[in-house]
């Protein structure tokens, strides 16, 4: 039994079992699915802070719309 912390995570899993069940009669008609490991050719950029450039954002904003 999965405990569900709120709304939203009730809607997230009603679209991953839709998904799934898509996926698995996508599967079960034939259909492949190829899976590409990027993952050891290169690495990911670590990513910032959502707000460390937020300044920069605010200005850009101000100038489109002068």
């Amino acid at each position: 039994m999965q405990h569900l912390v709120s709304p939203a995570e009730a809607e997230k899993q009603a679209l991953r079992t839709a998904i799934e069940l898509q996926v698995q009669q996508f599967l079960d008609h034939g259909g492949k699915i190829t899976v590409l490991d990027t993952s050891s050719t290169k690495t990911s950029l670590p990513r910032g802070d959502v707000w460390e450039h937020s300044a920069n954002f605010s200005e850009m904003a101000d100038n489109a719309l002068d």
